[in-house]
């Protein structure tokens, strides 16, 4: 796992929010739009960095992009707290009230049968290191039981994916801490 480093984007970049402007024109990759109650996933090449955005604003039933509201301001706020952590996309905006935008990050889905995981202790200790620095900024997955949430990067890092059912706790609270270490 050595040099197995995943590389964010330069601090400056990362700041900007896209907006629906910036995106309306450009073209897109359909990473999945097929799936009536998940949301679409779109690749997008922006400023030379490719973003995936995550929307529910094409869903016809009201409820389900309600739903979508609520949970891409979760996942935007988990990412905001989580900037910076290896092995987590970076928060790159919420361009509507039923998107969120982050980093697109290149692999595949880890897998049981990926021979380059079976037995790679390297590869379980930086995802407990990961999981670790998530949960010391006191945000707690909830999903992690889900294959499609975790991801191997193209150096064979471990991503985690998908902060959508993601709780976000205050750190300086005592409650805060004790909701962290219960979960």
């Amino acid at each position: 796992m050595r040099g197995a480093v995943l590389r964010e984007p330069h601090p400056e970049k990362q700041m900007r929010r896209l907006t629906w402007a910036e995106l309306r024109g450009l073209p897109s990759v359909p990473l999945r739009t097929d799936r009536p109650m998940k949301p679409d996933l779109l690749l997008y090449e922006v400023g030379g960095e490719r973003i995936v955005l995550k929307d529910y604003g094409s869903k016809p039933q009201a409820w389900l992009r309600l739903w979508g509201s609520m949970t891409t301001r979760r996942e935007a706020r988990a990412l905001r707290a989580l900037r910076g952590v290896r092995g987590v996309p970076a928060l790159r905006g919420r361009p509507g009230p039923f998107s969120v935008a982050m980093s697109y990050v290149p692999g595949e889905r880890a897998c049981a049968a990926d021979p380059r995981l079976r037995g790679n202790e390297r590869f379980l200790e930086a995802l407990e290191d990961v999981v670790r620095q998530v949960h010391a900024r006191s945000v707690v997955h909830l999903d992690l039981k889900h294959r499609s949430n975790l991801h191997v990067s193209a150096e064979g890092a471990p991503v985690i994916l998908d902060f959508e059912s993601a709780l976000c706790f205050d750190p300086r609270s005592a409650i805060g801490r004790l909701a962290v270490w219960l979960l």
